[in-house]
């Protein structure tokens, strides 16, 4: 409460003060995904469609995940990279080619 004098008149007001949090939501990434597509899928040494190919990996195919990457555009699709492991070793693959597209 703040009490100001005005001519001789008492004015008396309340200020409302809040407080705002942020916080950061986090979206629960699976530990694995499947590959969905028609013939092969590439795993790639970079998070792109340009990425220096490390192998196929064939429909239904299961890879655990290492870690998500950013949203992008690839294949005329928006859609997630992820860092996957397939028989010991690591790379790329878009999610609009697996079970986690966000593309349904």
């Amino acid at each position: 409460r703040i009490k100001r004098k005005l001519q001789n008149q008492e004015l008396m007001f309340t200020t409302n003060t809040t407080r705002s949090t942020t916080t950061k939501s986090s979206t629960i990434v699976p530990k694995q995904l499947t590959i969905i597509c028609n013939g092969i899928t590439y795993l790639r040494q970079s998070p792109s469609p340009n990425g220096a190919v490390i192998r196929g990996l064939a429909n239904g195919q299961e890879c655990p995940i290492i870690k998500r990457g950013n949203l992008s555009k690839a294949y005329g699709k928006t859609d997630y990279w992820y860092q996957v492991k397939s028989e010991g070793d690591k790379g790329w693959v878009f999610g609009s080619l697996t079970n986690l597209s966000q593309n349904n």
